[in-house]
């Protein structure tokens, strides 16, 4: 299980930090002037690749995996009651969903840690 944590902390840092596109599918309606918050809304494709993800999922991004790495340290070690740990990684991941409904983007690129965590990691009970 320690590579699959790894496997996804990189992920996720990855596509929320470095990854570049053209194409975005963010909708119009989740522009925000804050700068914070802003992350491209663009309806075509765009010369050069950029990130999709505001400033916030960049930095979300690093706290969403170093709870991965507290979750599996923590699970390793026998430090936290399992059925606890699965509720709030429950509660962690479906907010992580929600908020990143504001980016369609978002949503795409995280499609597959949250398939992860609400499927494999519900079968497996967390390991």
């Amino acid at each position: 299980m320690l590579f699959a944590t790894i496997l996804e902390i990189i992920y996720i840092i990855y596509v929320l930090n470095y990854f570049k596109t053209k194409y975005s599918i963010a909708h119009p309606l989740t522009y925000f002037e804050s700068d914070f918050l802003h992350h491209p809304v663009i309806s075509e494709e765009v010369s050069d690749p950029m990130s999709m993800i505001c400033p916030f999922g960049h930095r979300a991004s690093w706290y969403l995996a170093g709870y991965i790495l507290v979750r599996y340290i923590l699970n390793s070690c026998n430090l936290v009651n399992k059925k606890l740990m699965q509720k709030i990684n429950r509660y962690v991941f479906t907010l992580v969903l929600l908020v990143s409904l504001a980016n369609f983007n978002a949503v795409l690129y995280l499609l597959p840690v949250f398939l992860f965590e609400f499927k494999l990691l519900n079968i497996a009970k967390i390991n």
